[in-house]
């Protein structure tokens, strides 16, 4: 086994984590800016707000599956040697929602930002649209699958390499 590539696994357990919170605490945040906007706005504004909350709920779930599952990885030792059978699978399953969950929520979001981009904010006196919100949704599902799917190909790699230099004994 690689020694770098144990290093590389643990850094990665760690960077799971760490996005997996940021992740949650952005979902927390994300309906914030869009409450004062769309109650001071019309009523498509208002329906849209309303609306909106099916892509909230999807981002908080998904975020919290996220965290949740990230902290499992340190009951499988990810975070500290190469891991076994088990938790090769379970870095396989964390991958594949994760990879499940941005691409459901990317179609949701293109959407979303379609009608936000349909709005005439001129009643709102001052206010500049931005669709930050919308794009940090793409860049931190992104950021989690990718790490996802690095993690599952590290402990992979660490195990099967493991395995092989037990055999060589």
């Amino acid at each position: 086994m690689n020694i770098s590539t144990l290093k590389i696994q643990i850094l990665f357990s760690r960077i799971a984590v760490v996005s997996a919170v940021i992740l949650s605490i952005f979902s927390l945040g994300f309906m914030t800016d869009f409450y004062h906007l769309f109650m001071d706005g019309n009523s498509d504004m208002y329906s849209y707000f309303k609306d909106l909350q099916i892509l909230n709920n999807a981002v908080f779930q998904a975020s919290v599956i996220f965290l949740v599952l990230s902290f499992f990885l340190k009951g499988f030792d990810i975070n500290k040697k190469a891991a076994g059978k088990y938790g090769v699978i379970f870095t396989l399953i964390l991958a594949v929602i994760n990879i499940f969950n941005s691409v459901s929520i990317f179609g949701l979001n293109g959407y979303f930002i379609g009608e936000y981009r349909l709005f005439d904010f001129s009643d709102l006196g001052g206010y500049e649209p931005s669709v930050l919100p919308f794009v940090l949704i793409y860049v931190l599902f992104s950021l989690a699958a990718a790490v996802s799917v690095t993690l599952f190909a590290l402990t992979g790699y660490n195990f099967i390499s493991k395995r092989k230099q037990e055999a060589d004994k």
